[in-house]
């Protein structure tokens, strides 16, 4: 018996189904090939052949029986070891291509030794001598969907090839051509395997057999050979001479960066395959960090309303019996005491007004039927500023107006737009049938009270007209308002600190945390079951990719990848496809906060958090949604899947 074989078993055994009840196919094959040897094989459906084939492919192990490949026993090795020599040593051409259709010619031929590690450079150059020698030059960057039959079987050769394997087996190499590109085939595979090499095609044609060094028929689980020693079983006892088990080298592929580079290649390729997945990622981080955002901007909003309201401005009334005329009004003001008010700490402004009149009657002309009823106050020009009014048209009246007790005015935006009035000098009004100089118009600001759309007037002006209340506005500080409100009694009437009453509005801190933690609680609901659904969605998205990607993964794991590598590149792929539907849902998001900011005049507030979070749960759906597809992927058997057409 000759040592030299690059190929040898003996005694293969295999046998499915159950163990009660086991099947055997292989009943006890020995086989021998030699370097330079181009072999065929064939044998009817359901004889063994494929499963012979993919013992000496170690895609699978025998029941028993020992197989030998370049001299080490490799039989009985562990998957990762299986898939090593695969990679290093083995060649597999199949029937129906198997070729990755977003991949071009020269990214499918080169793909071998981009799992074994080799620098790009040589990689390329490997894979273009290969492509020339395959006579497809000219097609190097043609997608495999515009290649002829026999063009795509070329590149399944290459592909095979580009690793310089020992052994290549090739399953219905010319199956799917016509005679022609199948004669083609058989004279490339011929001149191809060379002294160091042996080739083994499975095939029924009787045709591509006799163009084979020998020809092996398998009947019923048993190796004969034909070709001059025709129907004599060549099953021998004669054990195989002891040789050395595989050994291992030390290397390791880079399986981590093909995955990672893999991952990359395939998603954005599948871009359109993935896009309503992506929808479906970005709708979920859309909806949480929109969420987040519109809860920091409402929450903006209700915090700004909050604190037109707050307690910075607190209110003395006079409680007097006698009505204070505007010339009292005006010895208050100029008094010591009134000075003792403005210096107290915490206050910022003080304004001294009258209410002449809850609903004096306002129009536009004598003539005008009806009117409007508003408030009538006869003020410090100071009030405004005390109560956060803003000119719009106009001016404010003065000291000296006050002074000369003139009749002009100050009237609020509110009014002064339910009359429909347009702004002009020397704006005439007529209040309770006497003209009155309208000198401007102020903004109106909720704090007022029941003073919203006010006309006011200078401090003496009417003198002659009964006031119902003299009141003195202080602005203050924020949380002085209280102890202002203690203190502003004795300090503007130290002898009879009676005569006057502090309103000071209430601190609404409580009702404004309620009111976020209320929203924010429940926009946060929404987002998460929105998530949940955008997660569920995905997976289930991945896992009908996987299965319609079976035959791609089955090939990779066929070459030599690792199941850890296939579980990493489709995880990746989920991850890298999830991180940019999370990156366009913070677009989606970013632009409604900024668009329903705009419509509402508000302050948009995006958070590097929300942003940082919107990243963060993207990955995670990913990995959510990932794992378990990539986890099912990485199970699929290579055998099952190349063979299913």
């Amino acid at each position: 018996m000759r040592t030299d074989a690059l190929v040898s078993t003996h005694n293969i055994r295999q046998e499915f189904g159950s163990p009660q009840e086991p099947l055997e196919i292989l009943h006890g094959i020995d086989l021998e090939i030699y370097p330079g040897e181009v072999v065929a094989l064939l044998g009817t459906s359901g004889s063994g052949k494929s499963t012979l084939l993919n013992i000496l492919g170690l895609l699978a192990q025998p029941a028993d029986g020992s197989y030998y490949l370049d001299q080490h026993k490799v039989s009985q090795l562990s998957a990762a070891e299986r898939a090593h020599i695969r990679l290093d040593k083995i060649g597999f051409v199949f029937q129906s291509f198997h070729l990755i259709n977003h991949k071009n010619v020269l990214e499918n031929v080169e793909l071998p030794l981009l799992y074994q590690g080799v620098a790009k450079a040589e990689r390329r150059q490997r894979a273009l001598a290969i492509i020339d020698q395959l006579g497809l030059t000219h097609r190097q960057k043609a997608k495999v969907e515009t290649l002829s039959g026999g063009e795509q079987q070329r590149v399944a050769i290459g592909r095979a090839l580009v690793t310089n394997p020992q052994l290549l087996l090739c399953d219905e190499p010319t199956g799917a051509l016509d005679q022609k590109r199948s004669a083609e085939v058989m004279d490339l595979l011929r001149q191809l395997t060379g002294r160091d090499r042996a080739t083994l095609i499975v095939t029924h044609d009787p045709a591509i057999a006799a163009r084979c060094d020998r020809s092996l028929l398998i009947e019923d689980g048993k190796l004969l050979e034909q070709g001059g020693k025709a129907d004599q079983q060549v099953n021998s006892q004669e054990a195989p001479l002891e040789r050395e088990p595989y050994q291992r080298s030390r290397s390791k592929h880079p399986w981590i960066k093909v995955a990672v580079l893999e991952a990359l290649g395939a998603t954005f390729a599948r871009l359109r395959r993935n896009l309503f997945t992506m929808l479906g990622v970005a709708l979920g981080v859309a909806a949480l960090t929109l969420t987040i955002g519109l809860s920091a901007t409402i929450s903006g909003q209700i915090s700004d309303a909050f604190d037109i309201y707050q307690a910075k401005k607190i209110t003395l009334k006079y409680n007097g019996s006698s009505q204070i005329t505007g010339v009292e009004a005006q010895t208050i003001l100029e008094s010591p005491s009134y000075r003792n008010l403005e210096g107290l700490n915490g206050v910022k402004q003080v304004a001294a007004y009258r209410i002449l009149s809850e609903g004096a009657q306002l129009q536009t002309s004598l003539a005008a039927e009806g009117g409007r009823s508003v408030p009538l106050i006869a003020s410090q020009d100071s009030i405004f500023e005390v109560q956060e009014q803003e000119l719009v048209y106009g001016r404010l009246f003065d000291q000296g107006h006050n002074s000369r007790q003139e009749a002009v005015a100050v009237i609020g935006q509110g009014t002064f737009r339910a009359l429909g009035l347009e702004w002009k000098p020397g704006l005439t009004l007529y209040l309770d049938g006497q003209p009155l100089t309208i000198v401007g118009v102020v903004s109106e600001n909720p704090a007022a009270g029941g003073y919203y759309g006010a006309i006011y007037l200078p401090l003496q002006a009417l003198n002659d007209k009964s006031a119902s209340s003299f009141e003195i506005a202080l602005a203050v500080e924020p949380g002085a308002a209280l102890q202002v409100g203690k203190e502003a009694p004795y300090a503007l009437s130290p002898q009879a600190p009676g005569d006057y009453s502090a309103t000071v509005p209430p601190a609404p801190e409580g009702l404004k945390e309620t009111i976020s933690e209320q929203q924010e609680k429940l926009l946060l609901a929404m987002a998460l079951i929105t998530l949940v659904i955008g997660t569920v969605g995905t997976m289930n998205t991945f896992l009908v990719g996987v299965m319609e990607r079976r035959q791609e993964i089955g090939l990779r794991l066929a070459l030599g990848v690792r199941p850890s590598g296939i579980t990493l590149q489709l995880a990746l792929e989920t991850v890298i496809t999830s991180l940019l539907g999370a990156l366009a849902g913070l677009l989606i998001s970013i632009n409604a906060i900024a668009l329903v900011s705009l419509i509402n005049s508000w302050n948009p507030i995006i958070s590097p958090v929300m942003v940082g979070l919107g990243v963060g749960v993207g990955l995670l759906m990913g990995l959510l949604a990932g794992i378990y597809p990539a986890w099912k992927a990485s199970g699929i058997d290579p055998i099952e899947s190349l063979t299913r057409l």
